[in-house]
């Protein structure tokens, strides 16, 4: 994986499967998901400088451990874009729970985030979504209630680094999603509307886990224009709400907009 090893133990401190220097994206992958999967499944079409599987313990029953497993893919990656060669910032794509790391690491750089099947709060999804049902419990069990989770998770949640991003972002949203709850959806949406400018957000009738396996045609047409777009972004910056359904040039023209 050409992983950081740690010296004392030896392991590695993230994992992550490194490309060419010189290309432009940089991948966080969902939860529990290796990198021999995701490029199997065909997560991984563009051409990439470094790929983050998101850590085990990025969820767990304990605040603390969750933030540092965060904090160490979000350090190794910052260290690895403010040694790139190419002045522009880099395109950054996650997915699910990885986009956590993705937005946070995007909204530093001030670059162009391509954010499928995330989340506004990080600690809504452990107290909600049924897939963290387990987790929830243990945590409870050891005295946690969500305002801990809160606090700690707090800063690097989505939704409160959303402020630098690069105004080529796209978000999709899947309306028959499974993991996270439809609450969570429409309130991710909703916050997302109501930005100024406000972002641009796709929505497909497709599940979680079918709208990042089929995310590939999406990733390619934001890559092509986003590639395309060198000049700056005019600042009047319309929002849409657009069914993924619709047709490539359809999607195509709204990112152009």
């Amino acid at each position: 994986m050409h992983s950081p090893i740690n010296p004392q133990s030896g392991t590695p401190v993230v994992a992550r499967r490194l490309g060419q220097p010189l290309n432009d994206v940089i991948y966080f992958l969902p939860w529990s998901t290796p990198y021999r999967l995701a490029r199997s499944f065909g997560l991984l079409p563009l051409p990439f400088a470094a790929c983050y599987e998101t850590p085990r313990r990025a969820v767990c029953a304990d605040p603390v451990e969750s933030v540092v497993a965060f904090r160490r893919i979000i350090s190794d990656a910052v260290d690895l874009i403010q040694k790139r060669p190419q002045p522009d910032p880099p395109l950054i794509v996650g997915f699910s729970l990885g986009t956590v790391a993705a937005t946070y690491v995007a909204n530093l750089f001030r670059a162009p985030l391509l954010s499928i099947c995330g989340a506004a709060r990080g600690e809504n999804m452990i107290w909600e979504s049924p897939s963290a049902a387990a987790i929830k419990q243990a945590a409870e069990e050891r005295g946690y209630q969500r305002p801990h989770f809160y606090s700690a998770l707090g800063p690097l949640n989505p939704v409160e680094n959303l402020d630098n991003l690069d105004r080529r972002s796209l978000f999709l949203i899947a309306d028959r999603d499974r993991i996270i709850p439809s609450e969570q959806s429409e309130l991710w949406h909703d916050i997302l509307s109501s930005r100024r400018p406000r972002a641009r957000v796709l929505r497909t009738r497709s599940g979680h886990l079918k709208a990042i396996i089929t995310s590939r045609n999406l990733q390619r047409t934001w890559y092509r224009t986003c590639r395309a777009r060198t000049a700056q972004v005019p600042p009047a910056a319309a929002h849409h709400t657009r069914d993924l359904t619709g047709s490539r040039a359809t999607i195509g023209s709204m990112l152009k907009q």
